[in-house]
């Protein structure tokens, strides 16, 4: 008998002002709000736009398959901030959605054109160079694996293994060959008519990047965004004090516990973990996160793992592939990476490692999380 889990949770719980604020809805509103393979799941709507009364504003999002929480300081300014972000999440999304019949992703998988402009150009052209960089933990062709697996239909399930073993042969991001033409566009040629590449796995990062170039331009100094695992802040506190973004328990996934808080400044913070998506048949736990070299669910000696960077698309696309590389290949990849981030990671005995340049910024009042290493290059 099969047990179905979706953790409808932020992996990261913001703490806003002198308050904890506990953002609950990690991946969608409802069990089958996922985006299917099939149809234009396409789907946005946008809460009314708060006045906090403390010189904020604030708004709820649903996009991307996550509820998303906007909000800014500065007056008017951070009212127009909010329309403008909003507005572009909601674009973002209905170019990026690979089930988006009118998306340019969903164009590219189904060889209708071999060419993308714009954002989609350069999420593609970022996720090829991270996959590469991370030697394929982060691989945007895995998507057939995952659909097979019933992570994007929710009709979960446990392919065979020759299943598995064929889905494979299309799945490489090596195997693509991408060209930036005179015009500006991106030129992608798959291998063969079976392989396709889903933005699932960065998209939230690039939007989140999307939104603070265009509240910065609005001029906000001051502001946290929650994109589902994805928090960006801006700038510090009103008060002058860093934000608390909580990063969630992943042994208590949605309690009121959290493994411990992280401090950011004009930073974003990307989390991944196993206790977001999963489902269980015949006692055995199935995670949403697969390792692309095997077709599996990841299931090593991580629980959880955060990155800290000035990039969201980077984080976010580190994020999945540190959580697939392990605990000792992640820390010897943060060592030795070209890429500039930090690291929390926290392994199944629940102990925590944090990258020597976050660690003064990291606190736990939790009895739980109370070996903390750090680790420097």
């Amino acid at each position: 008998m099969m047990k179905i889990s979706r953790k409808k949770r932020f992996a990261l719980l913001i703490t806003v002002l002198a308050g904890i604020l506990l953002m609950t809805g990690c991946g969608s509103t409802g069990e089958n709000s996922s985006r299917t393979g099939n149809a234009d799941s396409s789907f946005s709507a946008r809460s009314e736009i708060i006045d906090n009364g403390d010189g904020s504003y604030s708004c709820d999002l649903f996009a991307m398959d996550t509820v998303m929480n906007l909000k800014a300081f500065g007056e008017e300014d951070a009212r127009q901030a909010l329309e403008d972000a909003s507005a572009e999440i909601t674009r973002l999304d209905q170019e990026l959605n690979v089930a988006s019949e009118s998306s340019a992703v969903w164009a590219l998988n189904q060889r209708v054109t071999d060419t993308v402009t714009g954002d989609t150009a350069a999420v593609l052209e970022q996720s090829l160079r991270l996959a590469a960089l991370t030697g394929g933990t982060f691989d945007p062709t895995i998507y057939p694996v995952v659909r097979a697996w019933g992570f994007t239909t929710q009709n979960y399930r446990v392919p065979e293994a020759s299943e598995i073993e064929e889905l494979l042969t299309h799945v490489g991001y090596g195997n693509i060959r991408s060209s930036r033409q005179e015009n500006g566009d991106l030129q992608i040629l798959f291998p063969d008519d079976q392989m396709q590449i889903d933005t699932g796995g960065i998209g939230k990062g690039y939007a989140s990047e999307r939104i603070y170039e265009i509240m910065k331009q609005d001029g906000i100094q001051s502001a946290v965004v929650s994109l589902g695992g994805n928090v960006m802040t801006i700038g510090k506190k009103p008060d002058g004090s860093r934000w608390n973004v909580a990063i969630e328990d992943p042994f208590n996934s949605g309690g009121s516990d959290y493994a411990g808080v992280i401090q950011l400044n004009d930073q974003f913070a990307i989390t991944s973990g196993g206790y977001q998506r999963f489902f269980e048949e015949n006692g055995k736990t199935y995670i949403h996160i697969m390792d692309p070299a095997t077709g599996q669910p990841v299931d090593n000696d991580l629980s959880s793992v955060t990155i800290i960077s000035d990039s969201g698309t980077e984080g976010d696309a580190l994020s999945t592939a540190l959580y697939v590389m392990g605990l000792d290949q992640a820390i010897s990849f943060w060592k030795t990476s070209e890429l500039d981030f930090e690291i929390i990671l926290i392994d199944a005995d629940r102990e925590i490692y944090l990258s020597e340049g976050i660690a003064d910024h990291f606190h736990s009042d939790n009895p739980d999380y109370q070996k903390l290493h750090t680790v420097s290059r």
